[in-house]
Protein backbone atom coordinates (compact mmCIF):
# COMPACT_ATOMS: atom_id res chain seq x y z
CA UNK A 1 0.00 0.00 0.00
CA UNK A 2 1.58 3.11 -0.74
CA UNK A 3 0.98 6.81 0.99
CA UNK A 4 2.17 10.02 1.46
CA UNK A 5 2.14 10.77 5.13
CA UNK A 6 4.72 13.82 5.43
CA UNK A 7 3.98 14.53 8.92
CA UNK A 8 4.93 11.43 9.87
CA UNK A 9 7.82 11.57 8.01
CA UNK A 10 8.81 15.12 10.34
CA UNK A 11 7.75 13.14 13.26
CA UNK A 12 10.50 10.13 12.22
CA UNK A 13 13.29 12.88 11.12
CA UNK A 14 12.57 14.79 14.84
CA UNK A 15 12.96 11.42 16.84
CA UNK A 16 15.92 10.02 15.18
CA UNK A 17 13.60 7.07 13.42
CA UNK A 18 14.29 7.20 9.79
CA UNK A 19 15.43 4.18 8.29
CA UNK A 20 14.44 2.94 5.15
CA UNK A 21 12.78 -0.56 6.33
CA UNK A 22 10.85 -1.21 9.21
CA UNK A 23 9.39 -4.47 10.30
CA UNK A 24 6.31 -4.17 12.28
CA UNK A 25 5.01 -7.57 13.95
CA UNK A 26 2.58 -7.35 16.55
CA UNK A 27 -1.21 -9.01 17.31
CA UNK A 28 -3.04 -6.98 14.21
CA UNK A 29 -0.48 -7.18 11.24
CA UNK A 30 3.19 -8.25 10.25
CA UNK A 31 4.27 -5.87 7.73
CA UNK A 32 7.60 -4.37 6.63
CA UNK A 33 7.39 -0.15 6.15
CA UNK A 34 9.64 0.96 3.17
CA UNK A 35 10.64 4.83 3.55
CA UNK A 36 11.01 6.14 0.13
CA UNK A 37 11.54 9.59 1.09
CA UNK A 38 10.74 10.38 4.66
CA UNK A 39 11.20 14.46 3.88
CA UNK A 40 8.12 14.28 1.72
CA UNK A 41 6.78 11.12 3.95
CA UNK A 42 6.49 8.68 0.62
CA UNK A 43 5.91 5.26 2.32
CA UNK A 44 4.58 1.81 0.88
CA UNK A 45 3.76 -0.76 3.38
CA UNK A 46 4.01 -4.23 2.27
CA UNK A 47 0.72 -6.56 4.07
CA UNK A 48 1.82 -10.53 3.05
CA UNK A 49 -1.70 -12.42 2.85
CA UNK A 50 -1.90 -15.63 3.32
CA UNK A 51 -3.92 -18.36 0.85
CA UNK A 52 -5.94 -20.05 1.23
CA UNK A 53 -6.93 -18.13 4.40
CA UNK A 54 -6.66 -15.02 2.65
CA UNK A 55 -6.50 -13.63 -1.13
CA UNK A 56 -5.92 -10.63 -2.84
CA UNK A 57 -9.88 -9.58 -3.10
CA UNK A 58 -9.89 -9.60 0.65
CA UNK A 59 -8.09 -6.74 0.85
CA UNK A 60 -9.54 -4.97 -2.72
CA UNK A 61 -13.12 -5.05 -1.57
CA UNK A 62 -12.15 -3.98 2.04
CA UNK A 63 -10.85 -0.34 2.15
CA UNK A 64 -11.09 -0.43 6.15
CA UNK A 65 -8.68 -3.54 6.23
CA UNK A 66 -5.90 -1.84 4.67
CA UNK A 67 -6.73 1.19 6.76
Amino acid sequence: MHFKAPNFGKWMIEQDKAAMLHFIYNSRVVSVLVCHDVQEGNFVLQVPYFPPVESIEDYKLNSERCR
